[in-house]
């Protein structure tokens, strides 16, 4: 019967068992921590087996509530529980970071709202203008007696 450990002049060769190696079979598949997220190792037969804290799951227990991030506009994602808690980039709020300037639209007329900093700006179509595009042809309304305005468009032809 072979021993585990042999000695050989004054120093020893360990005899390891698979998945094992190093000079005293202290090299093995948990070795590394592969587990994320606090899970615990096990070796299970010659590769490893991560036992996950909830809420996190899948073979190295990456998987979790902030995977993929659910965070829009550049929101951070923290797991709260077994849940997540989004930190907000400025001017965003909301659960998900959803809300901001642009939302609701306050761009009339069709405009496009787009963020600028901590507020918005309103990209307006023609003939509108104004920060929330609400200044047209018909503004104020020069129709009497309750009228309804139709603004016209015209077209010159330059030669």
């Amino acid at each position: 019967m072979k021993e585990p450990a042999e000695w050989i002049g004054k120093s020893f060769k360990c005899d390891c068992k698979p998945p094992f190696k190093g000079n005293t079979c202290e090299e093995g598949p948990c070795s590394t921590n592969p587990c994320k997220n606090e899970g615990t190792c096990r070796v299970e037969g010659k590769s490893f087996k991560c036992d996950c804290k909830p809420p996190f799951k899948g073979n190295t227990c990456e998987e979790g509530p902030c995977t993929p991030n659910p965070c829009k506009n550049e929101g951070t994602c923290n797991v709260d529980g077994q849940s997540y808690k989004c930190d907000c980039k400025p001017p965003f709020t909301g659960n998900t970071c959803e809300i901001g300037p642009c939302t609701p639209n306050p761009c009339k007329n069709e405009g496009t709202c787009n963020v600028d900093r901590q507020s918005f700006k309103c990209d307006c179509k023609l003939p509108f203008t104004g920060n929330t595009c609400e200044i047209g042809p018909c503004t104020p309304n020069p129709c009497k007696n309750d009228s309804q305005e139709t603004p016209l468009e015209i077209y010159a032809l330059l030669f």
